[in-house]
């Protein structure tokens, strides 16, 4: 699916939504809660993880349709600081708060819930980091060398 200009619509959106997206995720999140429902234990702790695995899973669904609706390319272009903020400040409250699943201490404790935040700051950085660096050169406080520099070790870093 290609980036939404920005006004159009609701009717243009759906109209440009990826429906064989929705298809495959659905059907997929369906044959792993089935998979889930085979081996869970019905009278013990199983069947209540698997309750909550499909409240979680029909969320995630309703999640991405929200989002393939909406023009990612403009809350970039608006919100990058907020998002650069945002992913320093999880990820120090990781450091400080964060809580030990195996051998890494990379997760927090949200009442039952445990969240990995490094997977949402992927998720935000990918926008915010060039937007950053955006703004600098327009500015003029990084030169073009330092410019060029800075993109081939994020492109080094990537592989």
């Amino acid at each position: 699916m290609k980036p939404l200009s920005t006004g159009t619509g609701l009717k243009d959106r759906l109209k440009q939504f990826d429906i064989c997206l929705l298809i495959c995720t659905s059907v997929l999140s369906i044959l792993s809660l089935l998979l889930m429902y085979s081996i869970a234990d019905k009278e013990d702790v199983g069947f209540g993880l698997l309750k909550m695995q499909a409240a979680a899973t029909f969320a995630g669904v309703c999640v991405m349709v929200f989002l393939s609706m909406v023009d990612y390319q403009e809350v970039v272009n608006k919100l990058w600081l907020i998002f650069l903020i945002g992913e320093i400040g999880l990820l120090g409250i990781t450091l400080i708060y964060g809580v030990a699943e195996g051998e890494n201490v990379s997760w927090l404790k949200i009442g039952p819930i445990h969240i990995q935040p490094s997977e949402f700051v992927k998720g935000t950085f990918g926008g915010s980091l060039p937007a950053f660096v955006a703004a600098f050169t327009s500015r003029n406080k990084l030169s073009e060398k330092e410019t060029l520099e800075l993109v081939k070790l994020i492109m080094e870093s990537r592989k």
